[in-house]
């Protein structure tokens, strides 16, 4: 399946197959997503905007009824087999995501915004809402700072939140003042 901003169409379809016990017939139906935002970012840097509308607009000096879901997929097949516009396949390739990576991609973004509601316990005043995010992100939720601290107080806090993730990097951050705050939060609790 091809999509301009394929990671938001894909989304929705693998949520709606989930919610109405049609992932397999999703599996079996659409073998991958492209998504040609990407795509086009990387073939002609330099436009001014990339929304498949204003793309549209500068490869074929014409409108087309926009977010109209049958003239969207007719406006990306024009799009994609116009000369001036033509994206190599290799570039449609990198931009592929297959089906089982796709649902792998929503179900880590379904648990990080679960992780995020968690957090939102935490005043911003003693967490920011990018940390949060940040948090959320490295696969832990309040309960998980909640516990960590109270097994092993503040400096197990702190070296949960600044050990290495799976990549080698910190986890979530070396910022002292960050981590104090954190800690302070849970010493009030």
């Amino acid at each position: 399946m091809i999509a301009h901003n394929a990671k938001f169409d894909m989304q929705v379809l693998i949520r709606e197959a989930k919610r109405h016990n049609l992932s397999n017939e999703l599996k079996r139906s659409v073998a991958g997503f492209i998504d040609t935002l990407p795509a086009f970012r990387q073939n002609f840097p330099g436009l001014s905007r990339y929304s498949q509308t204003s793309i549209y607009n500068e490869f074929l000096s014409e409108e087309y009824d926009a977010h109209n879901a049958l003239a969207d997929v007719k406006a990306l097949q024009r799009l994609l087999r116009h000369q001036k516009s033509a994206i190599p396949f290799a570039t449609l390739q990198s931009c592929s995501y297959t089906i089982a990576s796709a649902t792998e991609f929503v179900d880590f973004s379904d648990l990080k915004n679960r992780h995020l509601q968690s957090l939102k316990r935490i005043p911003t005043s003693s967490l920011s809402d990018s940390m949060k995010g940040k948090i959320a992100e490295s696969g832990l939720c309040y309960r998980d700072l909640q516990l960590t601290f109270q097994r092993g107080g503040a400096e197990g806090l702190k070296q949960m939140l600044m050990g290495p993730n799976h990549e080698g990097k910190v986890r979530v951050t070396k910022n002292r003042k960050v981590l104090d705050k954190i800690c302070e939060y849970f010493v009030k609790l």
